[in-house]
């Protein structure tokens, strides 16, 4: 049985969803230049089919950025936090490590 705080929140939810429903449905990635002052990095899943790999690689490729890299990792979806937790943080620590000293490191 729901209580009225489980009613309320639902409620809240749905609220919140309509909204982000309605501006997804007039945001154009291509509207706007893809031209960024800070470094650009994507952690994609390979198995991602809410945000495929090759629309994000496109995004990619189009943008004007001081640094700019894809990370994919594998047999992930569109959680690869949850999906592959500990490659996923190595990943941020290669980031982590790019900033800290400001160039690429492979």
């Amino acid at each position: 049985m729901l209580s009225y705080a489980d009613l309320t929140a639902l409620i809240k939810g749905n609220k919140a969803n309509k909204e982000l429903m309605n501006f997804l449905g007039i945001f154009d990635l291509h509207a706007d230049p893809a031209q960024y002052q800070v470094p650009l990095y994507y952690i994609v899943g390979e198995q991602d089919r809410q945000t495929p790999l090759a629309l994000t690689q496109d995004y990619v490729q189009r943008t004007t950025t001081p640094e700019k890299k894809i990370y994919v990792i594998p047999n992930a979806g569109h959680m690869p936090m949850i999906d592959q937790p500990a490659l996923f943080l190595s990943i941020i620590r290669d980031i982590k490590s790019r900033q800290e000293n400001g160039k690429e490191t492979e």
